[in-house]
């Protein structure tokens, strides 16, 4: 038999996936020692529940595999930093690409690019799998307004945004003493360089951004990246 807060949980991801079916934006939960975010289908979405210009430019999580190599299809990128690039999305870092000259950029991805820089993660987590299953893509941003930190906690998500917010609280799957933050960004030039666009959690749990760069450097795709944050798996 189910616990009470089993049920709650799973009644609240049912009225998430209804709210984004109406395009709506909802918070969803990421594993420790990751932030709240915050997602939706349409874009303005995302920034009218942050309270900031519709028109401004969001991630896009590319969770799916077909969606993904969309993605990878229109980046200006070598061929040998795909797969460091997918490695760094398993990892929960979230990534800032060229895009190749003269290509037709899918209109769904456009929210995303920027002066011909796409960004995007990988925001799936087995616990929410419903959700993430239904929406081949999902654009996101951290579940913070302006000036606020990013939430580390559905009580934090739930005094920063409106009370007919709808907050996927997995806070009873994730680790509340842990030090939380959001995702580092890392940006990939056409050279192949990484670099840190923005710090977070990754790189801090690393020892340092360039641990982090190193590492993701050497990295392979059968490689044991050392810095994993939270379990329970991918979606």
């Amino acid at each position: 038999m189910q616990n009470r807060s089993s049920v709650g949980f799973e009644r609240t991801l049912t009225r998430a996936i209804e709210v984004l079916d109406g395009d709506g934006a909802v918070v969803v939960a990421n594993p420790s020692p990751m932030t709240y975010g915050v997602v939706a289908r349409d874009a303005h979405a995302v920034n009218l529940l942050k309270q900031r210009p519709v028109d401004q430019a969001v991630a896009i999580s590319v969770h799916s595999a077909p969606t993904r190599q969309q993605v990878f299809r229109v980046l200006d990128v070598q061929d040998n930093k795909i797969a460091v690039i997918d490695f760094a999305l398993g990892e929960r870092i979230s990534v800032l690409a060229p895009i190749r000259t003269g290509v037709a950029v899918p209109e769904w991805l456009s929210p995303a690019a920027q002066d011909g820089w796409l960004a995007f993660f990988d925001g799936s987590w087995a616990p929410l799998a419903s959700l993430w299953h239904r929406f081949p893509f999902l654009y996101g941003s951290s579940a913070n307004q302006t000036g606020e930190a990013p939430a580390a906690s559905a009580s934090e998500a739930r005094r920063q945004f409106t009370a007919d917010t709808v907050v996927v609280d997995a806070d009873h799957l994730r680790t509340p003493d842990a030090e939380h933050g959001a995702s580092t960004m890392i940006r990939v030039n056409p050279a192949g360089h990484l670099s840190l666009h923005r710090s977070g959690i990754q790189d801090r749990a690393a020892g340092g951004p360039k641990t982090l760069l190193d590492r993701l450097n050497e990295t392979r795709a059968s490689s044991t990246f050392t810095c994993r944050p939270g379990g329970q798996g991918r979606a």
